[in-house]
């Protein structure tokens, strides 16, 4: 039996990016990506200020850090994928939605060679789907208004923190 000593007071929240690597988060940006069985730290790299940290999963594999960075300016809501062996960006997807944007969940396909994202904003509700290779957008469908009158009843203007999320997506 081995102990992993984490040697990074003010670790706020530890997650599994897989059997063998553990995230840690800490301060209000900073991200540690920890090797298990050497118990040595392989990378630390902040996240997008406009990340945040309630709205991140791990893709299949735990190669990519997935996180919705909600923009205060003009710009549309992204997915950003980072690299969780080099601490970089991969890639970024606009999210279509217009404000008040709220976001309810993404996960990525077994394979990991899709993700999905499951949000409302003034429009209505929506999954939307990309490929990890190039993020183009393979699917979009509108959801029932219920949705979004849950997301605006729940949690005016900002991040939703339901208790249900897009991993409740089937893919095939």
């Amino acid at each position: 039996e081995k102990t992993l000593q984490l040697n990074a007071p003010g670790d706020q929240q530890i997650q599994f990016a897989d059997d063998r690597r553990l995230i840690t988060f800490h301060g209000q940006w900073g991200v540690k990506v920890w090797s298990i069985p050497e118990g040595k730290l392989l990378v630390e790299f902040d996240l997008p200020r406009s990340a945040h940290k309630r709205a991140m999963d791990t893709t299949p594999g735990g190669n990519y850090l997935l996180v919705v960075a909600k923009n205060n300016d003009s710009r549309p809501p992204q997915v950003v994928a980072i690299d969780l062996r080099t601490g970089t960006t991969a890639g970024a997807v606009s999210v279509p939605a217009r404000s008040p944007f709220y976001f309810h969940g993404f996960d990525a396909s077994f394979d990991g060679t899709e993700f999905g994202c499951v949000w409302a904003s003034r429009d209505g509700a929506f999954l939307t789907a990309w490929r990890m290779e190039d993020g183009r957008r393979t699917v979009q469908h509108r959801l029932g208004d219920s949705w979004k009158e849950f997301a605006e009843r729940f949690d005016q203007g900002s991040l939703s923190r339901g208790r249900w999320d897009a991993s409740h997506l089937c893919w095939k």
